[in-house]
């Protein structure tokens, strides 16, 4: 039987051609198996490759008779475990290595001694199939002189940008080309380096090596002198494996000479003192698709961004699913990691974006607290962190694979959450919510959304709606009602999707319920009533608003809210004394328990009041008091607010157009800042109107391209119907009244239960008339828009359009323009 086993291996060894059985893996694997027996996973530690790799190549050793196996039960870094051992099967290996390749002399237990040689010393650039992208990294390679180190983790793409410029300087230049292995030595690279110059007419170093020199220093000299009189392109790739510490000698000895092109690609950062550095990151959106086309696989942008362009993990995520990303990641990185430094890795897997060293030693389970900036910088030169500064970032691969060996986060999120109170800051704040809810702590969670409306003031509200967004769907009810609440709230502010902000406050009204919170079914009945009231539909706001009064137990800072939602209601429906004592009312509340925004909100909105009653210039005053309150403390929007009203006052008063125009641009600029969208859509569109009153139609038509892209998926009728104003003013200036007519019958529809902006399309009707050429119509919409301004209480903006009647006839556009707002 043993006969027979020895004559089919012998056979089998005759199939496998010698240039594959003998290459350099097998003959690394050969050498560590002569120490003695190991198996698979530990041979994938000890070299750096991939397990599946090491066992297909295990196999066919096996095959050729030079390794044996036999099952054993020994203690692994995974504990006790039973696993195929491989056994050096030969009685002696002998390499020996000269200019013309490798002597290979086996002398077997069951053969004959073999004896043959491996051309060993060959240099092509490796194939790279289907690349796409990297044209900046390109760029800069085809500009650079001297030595560029290519780093970046493990699949990345470094050695297929160095094969891509390689391969497109075979015209002009020879390329040599190495991929560095643990068992390389330097006087091996040299006699490849004198094989490679030989071909070129450079026979000095391959003269020397013939004559025995062994003098290391001299023969790297040499070799640098040679290739410096060549216009040759150096890649050493995977130099991260290397091991002889000449062959870094080597490498900074041509990088000094500034006159060899010489690419190193890297796992980690390679600190030589003339080299330059390359660090790759993922692939594009764009390049990362089509890399996946042409590997036929239909594009996901949900993958794209969750492997960050990764083109390695995109390949196996597409092919086999997150668990092969995952084992790559363990393999190639975790599992080359200390147990303290894993551990560390591990704890820190828990933050999301940048952090210091303080954080880190806030959830710090691994190292000692003084071997943490070491820590930190040893990662960072692996690629697994960035360090800008005294800062840090976890790459989020990293991150991911790492969080999801956590056995337990909980107390690390709340660790991570205290630090980031301690900072006090709003975005601190914010990040503190985030490892809140994800330790599934709700009564802290609740606590920090309590200031959510201030959050998003101060422009920080796409980043809570993030927060909020990800945020998973189990845990404590109350915890699931506040979400669902300022969630509601954000999008309303931010993006004006007025049907998803009143889904999402409807469920959290269900969670007050089911929960019996008294208080925050208050809030989110509050928060129903300004949904309807900007839908339109004011019966059903005061109906919430009136549900939310009666709801027991109210704090007075709640009541104050309420109230002044139910007097916006009220100036909506023209009733200005009414929203005027509700705001008064709101006010001395606010002012009362120290609510500086509540406060200030009243205030802009009885200053409005006062500006629609004719007392322009105390209006104006006290918005600028307003304004200083407000400068300094960080609420954006509601300052946006403010410049707003500012430009109405400004507008009213005679020769402060310019000045309107000045608080205008601010009050675009606080709404972009602060990401209200909706707001950022009306601001821009009462601008328009200005550009328009002052003759600038190319400024005007600028502002109408801006807001059509904005303004998608924005359903507040007061947003819609003011940008349709402003677009049939403008259509007015240029004589298209056709159209204008159009857009002005849009605006009455969508401002149609706004008595006071109902009145202002009335009377912008009517000027569009008169500029026609139709006197009767014309004063007809102005003497309609006469009529409600002095029903409701606007005495002195009736006597502008009275103004405006009086020149019905002359068709005066510069008179309409100076006096309608």
């Amino acid at each position: 039987m043993k006969a027979r086993m020895d004559r089919d291996s012998s056979a089998v060894a005759n199939e496998i051609p010698l240039s594959l059985l003998l290459d350099k893996m097998s003959i690394e694997l050969l050498c560590l198996l002569k120490t003695g027996p190991s198996y698979p996973r530990q041979l994938a530690h000890l070299t750096g490759m991939l397990e599946s790799h090491i066992s297909e190549r295990l196999g066919k050793l096996k095959a050729a008779g030079l390794l044996t196996d036999k099952w054993a039960r020994i203690e692994t870094v995974d504990g006790f475990k039973n696993v195929k051992q491989y056994h050096f099967n030969a009685r002696n290996i002998l390499l020996e290595f000269n200019p013309k390749g490798i002597q290979v002399r086996l002398k077997g237990y069951a053969r004959e001694s073999l004896d043959l040689a491996v051309p060993f010393y060959r240099s092509e650039i490796p194939n790279v199939p289907e690349f796409v992208g990297r044209e900046k990294e390109l760029l800069y390679l085809r500009g650079m002189r001297g030595a560029v180190v290519i780093w970046g983790i493990p699949g990345i793409g470094k050695t297929t940008i160095a094969a891509k410029f390689a391969e497109g300087m075979l015209d002009n230049a020879p390329v040599f080309w190495h991929q560095i292995m643990q068992v390389d030595s330097l006087l091996y690279l040299i006699a490849k380096l004198a094989i490679f110059l030989n071909k070129l007419g450079h026979r000095r170093l391959l003269d020397a090596i013939d004559m025995k020199v062994m003098d290391k220093r001299a023969l790297i000299d040499l070799a640098v002198s040679e290739l410096s009189a060549t216009r040759a392109v150096v890649v050493f790739d995977d130099f991260h494996r290397y091991g002889d510490k000449g062959i870094m000698d080597l490498l900074e000895a041509m990088a000094n000479s500034n006159a060899i092109t010489t690419l190193v690609t890297s796992r980690n950062r390679i600190p030589i003192l003339h080299a330059r550095e390359l660090k790759i990151n993922g692939l594009n959106d764009e390049d990362a698709a089509q890399l996946m086309k042409a590997r036929g696989r239909p594009p996901s942008q949900e993958l794209i961004r969750k492997l960050g362009g990764h083109p390695l993990l995109l390949d196996l995520a597409s092919e086999f699913g997150d668990a092969d990303v995952d084992d790559f990641i363990g393999e190639t990185i975790f599992d080359k990691l200390r147990e303290e430094q894993l551990s560390t890795l591990l704890s820190i897997s828990v933050y999301r974006g940048r952090i210091t060293i303080p954080a880190v030693n806030a959830v710090n389970e691994g190292v000692k607290r003084g071997a943490v900036l070491n820590f930190l910088l040893s990662m960072d030169r692996l690629g697994i962190i960035t360090m800008t500064g005294d800062e840090f970032e976890l790459h989020p691969l990293i991150r991911e694979a790492a969080y999801k060996m956590l056995s337990s986060s909980a107390e690390l999120h709340r660790k991570a959450a205290g630090y980031y109170l301690g900072k006090r800051d709003t975005p601190d704040r914010i990040e503190a919510l985030y490892h809140f809810i994800r330790a599934n702590d709700s009564e802290m969670v609740i606590e920090i959304l309590k200031q959510y409306a201030y959050f998003i003031d101060e422009g920080y509200g796409n980043v809570l709606l993030n927060i909020l967004q990800g945020a998973p769907a189990v845990g404590d009810g109350r915890m699931l009602c506040w979400i669902s609440m300022v969630k509601g709230y954000a999008i309303r502010s931010l993006d004006g999707d007025l049907d998803l902000a009143k889904e999402l406050l409807l469920n959290s009204l269900k969670y007050a319920e089911e929960n019996g919170d008294c208080k925050v079914r208050a809030m989110a009945l509050n928060s129903l009533g300004i949904i309807f009231k900007e839908l339109g539909e004011l019966q059903t706001a005061h109906s919430y608003y009136k549900q939310a009064l009666d709801e027991p137990g109210l704090e007075p800072l709640m009541v104050s809210r309420i109230l002044y939602n139910t007097a916006e209601a009220y100036l909506e429906e023209g009733k200005l004394e009414q929203a005027l004592d509700g705001m008064s009312k709101s006010m001395e509340i606010d002012a009362k328990y120290h609510d500086v925004r509540g406060y200030c909100v009243n205030r802009l909105n009885i200053d409005y009041i006062s500006f629609l009653k004719g007392n322009f210039d105390a209006a104006l005053h006290d918005l600028m008091e307003v304004r200083e309150t407000l400068k300094g403390k960080g609420l954006r929007s509601l300052l946006g607010y403010c410049d707003l009203h500012i430009a109405y006052a400004l507008e009213a008063i005679e020769g402060r157009l310019k000045d309107a125009h000045h608080y205008l641009d601010m009050a675009i600029d606080s709404y972009r800042a602060s990401g209200f969208i909706y707001m950022l859509a009306y601001a821009s569109a009462e601008r328009m109107i200005l550009y328009t009153k002052e003759g600038l139609l190319k400024e005007a038509h600028a502002d109408q391209l801006e807001i059509a892209n904005i303004i998608k998926g924005i359903k507040d009728k007061d947003v819609l119907g003011v940008f349709e104003l402003a677009k049939a003013v403008l259509l007015t200036a240029e004589g298209k009244y056709v159209q204008s007519a159009e857009n002005f019958s849009r605006a009455g529809e969508f401002l149609s239960r706004d008595r006071v902006s109902s009145t202002r399309v009335l009377a912008w009707m009517g000027a569009m008339e008169s500029m026609r050429g139709r006197p009767k119509e014309a004063y007809r919409y102005l003497s309609k828009a006469r009529e409600l301004l002095i029903e409701i209480g606007c005495a002195a903006l009736a006597g502008r359009v009275t103004i405006c009647m009086d020149n019905v006839d002359t068709r005066n556009w510069e008179v309409f323009c100076g006096q309608l707002i």
